[in-house]
């Protein structure tokens, strides 16, 4: 799409990457960056409250992260 002058970004849930997956360490080849969008914004997870996110991200990185995702150290 990039060649025909379009941009592309994923916007809302993201139900595609695995739990074991969603870490703020990554593996990122399964997040929507890692999938060829240019621009992420929205949460992980399908059972995700849509109007309280607690694990919301832009691109990579956690804006807000639940307690499963926060790191412990």
């Amino acid at each position: 799409m990039r060649d025909n002058g379009y941009r592309t970004s994923w916007f809302g849930k993201n139900h595609n990457t695995p739990a074991f997956q969603a870490s703020p360490t990554g593996p990122f080849d399964q997040w929507p960056i890692g999938m060829g969008f240019e621009y992420f914004y929205g949460f992980m997870g399908g059972d995700t409250n849509q109007w309280q996110p607690d694990n919301l991200a832009r691109n990579t990185r956690y804006i807000i992260r639940s307690r499963a995702t926060r790191n412990t150290t």
